[in-house]
């Protein structure tokens, strides 16, 4: 597609196609909006632009999303939006750092979520700025 036909000028549509072999093996094809022309050898640069794109999402976002809900947020305080981010962003965070080795995070939420001593203990042992 051209830049002339999406009425904003810059924008290049990428067409990336991909083999995904999850259950059944098929090809996919993946859009992608760039402001970047492709050249010829810039290929595996948009390949690494993607994939690290796509490790942030798995990595964090869906873990707020689909673990912590933070789609479901129907408030629209900005204050308030702000202060849900950064104590689902702290949950994550005591995750990574408190949880046994075997524990997925949606049952360390749950048993945290009853009793929440340890992560007070451990967040009182830090030493905070140093």
């Amino acid at each position: 597609m051209e830049a002339s036909g999406c009425d904003f000028p810059g924008v290049q549509i990428v067409l990336w196609e991909r083999r995904r072999s999850v259950g059944k093996k098929k090809w996919e094809n993946r859009y992608f909006i760039a402001s970047q022309k492709l050249e010829s050898g810039s290929q595996k640069r948009y390949a690494r632009t993607i994939r690290d794109h796509w490790g942030i999402e798995s990595r964090l976002h869906w873990r707020k999303d689909a673990i912590l809900r933070e789609d479901d947020t129907r408030c629209r305080d900005p204050n308030t939006v702000s202060n849900l981010m950064l104590l689902r962003n702290l949950v994550i965070h005591f995750y990574e750092h408190t949880h046994e080795e075997k524990e997925n995070l949606p049952a360390w939420v749950q048993v945290n979520q009853r009793s929440n001593r340890h992560l007070c203990r451990w967040v009182t042992r830090k030493s905070w700025g140093k």
